[in-house]
């Protein structure tokens, strides 16, 4: 006899754990600012709108590694302009921790994509990539997943 999965009609019970979850709609208060997130783009990212009505990017997150990230951004972004700025923190809701980068209407992975680049334009994203990597490896820091997501062109 095939075994068959069993549906339950009854509602679905929020628990202490998805209630603190993020949502489209959703607005979090920032030290400096406001945010309402528009679109959810991966598991812990998020497209928001602040108060000047300007895109942000939100990054939340219950593990180590989001304060990890902040503290090594706010250290390095006064030491290169090729990394993604941090711009506020979230204080409410306070869980799921959250921090707030500017957008950028362009990145590095982006441009590559629309199609052939000039070698001028590679050799100048290249550059700049570079200029990250050795910034962040001459203080020592190890890394991994670095993305072309995470720097302007």
């Amino acid at each position: 006899m095939a075994a068959t999965a069993l549906r339950s009609t009854a509602p679905a019970v929020k628990t202490a754990a998805s209630a603190t979850e993020l949502f489209v709609g959703q607005t979090l208060r920032g030290r400096s600012g406001t945010y309402s997130l528009t679109k959810q783009l991966h598991p812990f990212v998020w497209k928001a709108r602040n108060d000047l009505n300007e895109n942000v990017i939100v990054k939340s997150r219950r593990h180590w590694t989001l304060q990890h990230e902040r503290d090594i951004t706010k250290y390095f972004q006064k030491r290169t302009p090729t990394l993604r700025p941090l711009i506020d923190e979230v204080v409410t809701p306070n869980d799921p921790p959250a921090i707030v980068f500017r957008y950028l209407e362009t990145d590095a992975l982006t441009v590559c994509h629309q199609g052939r680049l000039p070698r001028k334009e590679v050799k100048a994203i290249a550059k700049t990539v570079l200029e990250a990597l050795r910034t962040l490896h001459a203080r020592g820091v190890v890394h991994s997943g670095t993305s072309f997501q995470t720097f302007s062109p």
